[in-house]
């Protein structure tokens, strides 16, 4: 077998003495410790971000949280109108099984090299958690799907069959209590690899979808005795600060770096405001649903007459996630104000096709010191798992085995402390506790690719999403100067959402169906 393979890891010097890599035979990549992490490089490329997948899109833009502006854009063309199919996903499937079989390559390539063995341990397991995590993405889009376990070759039978989705769930559970003996622990390995930490960081999202809600907890509660008595990982008070961080920031387990010249990404040049640079304007635009939902400092809603909420002034007081998530009328933005009012405010509601269409812009992950050409420089990291994701797992996870806790309360009130908010009020009982660290997730989650899987995990998509148009905000300065600002804009300028029962499956890709008869009748319900 010839394998390509990236040679990133290869030294300039050592690459001009090797053969072409389309050259090299599979059995001389796994006896050259240089060219097998190389393909192990390559591997790791399977685990991507919604910065890379779709560079238009993130699923955050198909739920209440938010709307992109571009009609074309395939949230706006596929997902939101409820149009996905086995011939359109919309960027949201992830029917890896390419990735999958480089993992097999390097976990089988791997297995009999004369490579030193401490290389040989760690590396196959670091393989097997791409592998694991691939799998995540898999069945939490499609339920049984094939699980394929070692490269498949012309001899064996390529037409698989679907295996149950808890039989993934198994194998994933299986796979990360395996290699989290051999990897090494977060503090000793390089940023961006897979650790003992990322292990259970995994297992303790992954239980927590498949229900299994006592092994999501000993995961989570894992990597929380890691950063309570050993110091590994913090949450600083700076929440808005994790999300700036270009690698190696205390609160993350597991991240996609970017350098911002041999891999940069376009977060920056897709969601800056239109005002500040005329690449692309914001494909990201907060809803008025969202901005309602961040409380007031005090903990109340805004909706409660004690909260302090006032509609003429109303983004002040509130909870210090927001102006860390949420650019709107007056927020400080590369040093000046930002001038949302209509009809002459730069930055105002349906000013071009460049301006938001809710009247607010996102501040999460903008880097605010990146200026200039911004398309594919970007180098803030991708967090895939944080400190904080685990306190809300095992929140959640305790709170659904056993009602609301003093665990359950511990870990989501250390979420609330690092931002100022008030504890949790004591007297919560199992479902009014389930409310509240749902509408946590939100706020402490909100445009981090959580929105979508949570309202689909708690089976909410139907009842929150379909056969809505979400709101913004129309802002008005008037003669006196004062200001007005009226919440009841309807955004029907983009397709009305629609969610049915299938959607809660994505449908298997036209492709897989058309090649592999033992899957061509056994397409998920509805499609």
């Amino acid at each position: 077998m010839i394998l390509v393979v990236l040679v990133m890891a290869v030294s300039c010097e050592d690459f001009l003495e090797r053969d072409p890599l389309d050259q090299i035979a599979s059995s001389q990549v796994f006896e050259d410790e240089a060219l097998a992490q190389a393909f192990l490089n390559n591997v790791y490329s399977g685990i991507t971000s919604p910065l890379e997948y779709n560079k238009f899109f993130q699923t955050d833009n198909c739920t209440d949280n938010a709307r992109t502006k571009s009609g074309w854009i395939q949230s706006n063309s596929t997902v939101v109108p409820g149009l996905i199919s086995p011939e359109r996903d919309g960027s949201i499937g992830a029917w890896n099984y390419g990735a999958i079989r480089k993992a097999n390559e390097y976990i089988e390539g791997i297995a009999t090299s004369s490579l030193d063995a401490d290389f040989v341990a760690q590396t196959s397991a670091e393989a097997r958690f791409v592998r694991a995590w691939l799998y995540f993405e898999i069945v939490k889009r499609y339920g049984a799907a094939p699980l394929v376990t070692k490269p498949l070759s012309l001899e064996d039978d390529i037409y698989v069959k679907r295996d149950p989705a808890s039989e993934i769930w198994n194998f994933i559970d299986a796979e990360l209590d395996a290699i989290d003996e051999v990897l090494p622990h977060h503090k000793d390995t390089k940023d961006g690899k897979a650790s003992k930490e990322a292990c259970w960081a995994l297992g303790s999202r992954a239980m927590l979808y498949a229900e299994r809600y006592a092994k999501s907890i000993d995961y989570s509660q894992r990597v929380i005795k890691r950063a309570e008595e050993n110091g590994d990982f913090e949450m600083t008070p700076g929440y808005q600060e994790v999300f700036m961080s270009k690698g190696g920031h205390s609160e993350v387990i597991f991240e996609i770096l970017y350098d911002g010249v041999n891999k940069g990404h376009e977060w920056d040049a897709l969601n800056i405001p239109f005002s500040y640079s005329v690449e692309w304007g914001s494909q990201t635009n907060p809803t008025q649903e969202m901005v309602d939902a961040y409380y007031m400092a005090n903990g109340k809603p805004i909706t409660d007459p004690t909260s302090g909420y006032d509609e003429n002034n109303p983004y002040v007081g509130r909870d210090p996630r927001f102006d860390a998530t949420i650019l709107h009328h007056g927020s400080e933005f590369q040093g000046r104000k930002m001038n949302t009012s209509s009809p002459n405010g730069p930055d105002r509601i349906n000013g071009s096709g460049l301006h938001t269409i809710t009247g607010y812009y996102i501040r999460k992950y903008m880097n605010e010191e990146h200026v200039g050409p911004l398309r594919g420089t970007s180098s803030t990291s991708w967090k895939i798992f944080r400190l904080g994701e685990m306190y809300m797992n095992c929140a959640e996870a305790e709170n659904e085995l056993n009602g609301a806790t003093e665990l359950v309360y511990k870990c989501v009130n250390k979420i609330r402390a690092r931002v100022g908010m008030p504890p949790f009020p004591a007297d919560l009982n199992q479902s009014t506790m389930r409310n509240e660290l749902r509408h946590e997730r939100r706020i402490e989650f909100a445009f981090e690719d959580q929105r979508w899987w949570d309202l689909i995990r708690w089976r909410k998509s139907v009842e929150v999403l379909n056969d809505r148009f979400w709101h913004g905000v129309v802002v008005t300065i008037n003669e006196d100067e004062s200001v007005t600002y009226d919440m009841t804009y309807e955004v029907n300028n983009r397709p009305k959402q629609k969610f049915e029962e299938k959607h809660y499956l994505q449908p298997i890709p036209i492709k897989e169906i058309t090649n592999n008869p033992n899957i061509a009748d056994d397409q998920n319900p509805g499609y």
